[in-house]
């Protein structure tokens, strides 16, 4: 079984890692992971990582994601989105200038405070636990950078936006704080993911029409990255101790080769070129 990743088109209705299993399970892979979740209400774009290929979690998941949301405005709900319950309702509208006004808020870094149903970690445990024990826990607020806010629709009380955020943005978030700056609530109802670092929803594959000839090597997944010659002495001390020393002065991440063969990732770090993943 060659190592690299899928893309994978999530169903609506499936947690990402019942996505996970079923792929691992039809095409009788021994290690899989993905390159970030998405909530089972949630579809669109997920990378899934084949055997060396999960190692390029690390380096895949600090990328940008791009996203087409759907807010209902006028009602808000504890989990932020369309399966919780109701906690604040309005009967007041507001027009497309209101919203255009309100979106101004949210372009560029902002601070963002997670919703209490996350799987984030408060003493080692989710928080999405505390609130289903009516307990729910409040995280400080958190920097992201939104890069683009488009509109694409409005007709209330029903959003739709496409969205370009960073790593570590909470589209939930921008639904409930939107409808707060409003002043009539909002809630998340219906997100896809189109967009993940260079990957696009356009080259993905249903799970059910997914087959090993999908996966995309390590050398094809990474192109965005410089290639990089490394000799045979080069090459040895990365497969015996991870790291060789280089002269390159050029920080981020590369295509390693040796004797035009393709050997793996590497990335540079205190006059050294440290082994990511090697094939």
């Amino acid at each position: 079984m060659n190592s690299g990743i899928l893309l994978i088109d999530k169903p609506i209705g499936y947690s990402s890692n019942q996505v996970l299993q079923k792929v691992k399970k039809k095409l009788s892979l021994k290690k899989v992971g993905h390159f970030g979740t998405l909530d089972p209400f949630a579809d669109g774009l997920l990378i899934l990582g084949i055997g060396k290929g999960t190692k390029l979690s690390n380096i895949f998941l600090n990328e940008d994601k791009a996203y087409v949301a759907e807010i209902f405005l006028g009602e808000e709900k504890d989990t932020d989105d369309l399966e919780g319950d109701t906690t604040f309702k309005s009967s007041q509208t507001v027009s497309y200038e209101n919203v255009i006004s309100a979106l101004k808020n949210f372009e560029g870094q902002i601070e963002q405070v997670p919703p209490t149903y996350s799987a984030l970690k408060h003493n080692g445990k989710p928080l999405y636990d505390y609130a289903r024990e009516g307990n729910p826990i409040t995280k400080p607020a958190r920097k992201v950078i939104i890069h683009e806010l488009k509109v694409i629709e409005f007709k209330f009380p029903k959003l739709k936006l496409e969205i370009t955020c960073s790593k570590g943005t909470y589209i939930r978030a921008i639904a409930r704080d939107l409808g707060r700056k409003l002043g009539i609530g909002g809630h998340l109802q219906s997100l896809r993911r189109l967009k993940q670092g260079s990957f696009d929803i356009s080259d993905s594959k249903s799970i059910d029409s997914i087959c090993e000839e999908n996966i995309i090597s390590i050398e094809d997944c990474t192109k965005i990255f410089d290639e990089i010659s490394i000799s045979d002495n080069e090459y040895a001390d990365l497969k015996n101790y991870g790291k060789t020393r280089s002269k390159i002065k050029k920080s981020g991440y590369f295509r390693g080769y040796n004797n035009d063969n393709f050997v793996g990732i590497l990335s540079y770090s205190n006059d050294h070129l440290v082994k990511e993943i090697l094939v």
